[in-house]
């Protein structure tokens, strides 16, 4: 079967840098995102997410919008000047129009608060493979029109699945 991410060679593993300056969602999110096989790296604030993400080697960050120091969208801008690593946005502000300047601002996809696990999960299945499927090719990760079928099911089928069915949301709504 599929493995647990304690199981996964940690060098095969995915490199995610969370920025968000809530500690207990960024721990809430680093536990689920480590369990699920990723390696994860923290920042608490604009200025030093941006320094990590500068640095390199993350195949993805998740960027909160309202961070102290220097904002979400200052960050996004900074990060697309040298980079086109995925970036998906974090945010209480859960309007369309937010949606809207962040896609259009250059970040890949959107997550609103609070966090359904089962989305964000589903959002970084478009932009990670996942261990247990490297080296494998699969018309399931194939995106469809709706985004969401054909994702969900490969997640299944590739076995990477967590309590979050049950307790699906994660933090707050601030």
């Amino acid at each position: 079967g599929a493995l647990k991410g304690s199981e996964r060679s940690m060098d095969m593993a995915e490199k995610i840098l969370l920025v968000e300056d809530e500690e207990k969602l960024a721990r809430m999110v680093e536990m689920e995102l480590r369990y699920e096989g990723y390696q994860v790296t923290k920042a608490f604030n604009g200025r030093e997410g941006l320094e990590l993400a500068q640095s390199g080697g993350f195949d993805l960050v998740l960027l909160d919008i309202m961070l102290p120091v220097m904002d979400g969208w200052s960050v996004l801008k900074k990060i697309r000047e040298e980079s086109k690593t995925p970036v998906i946005m974090l945010t209480a502000k859960g309007t369309e129009y937010d949606r809207i300047i962040g896609l259009d601002s250059g970040a890949d996809d959107y997550v609103a608060k609070p966090i359904d696990v089962k989305q964000l999960e589903e959002v970084l299945y478009k932009y990670l493979t996942p261990v247990s499927e490297m080296g494998m090719t699969s018309e399931t990760g194939m995106e469809s029109e709706s985004g969401v079928t054909s994702e969900a099911g490969a997640i299944s089928e590739a076995g990477v699945t967590s309590e979050a069915e049950t307790t699906s949301q994660v933090g707050g709504t601030s």
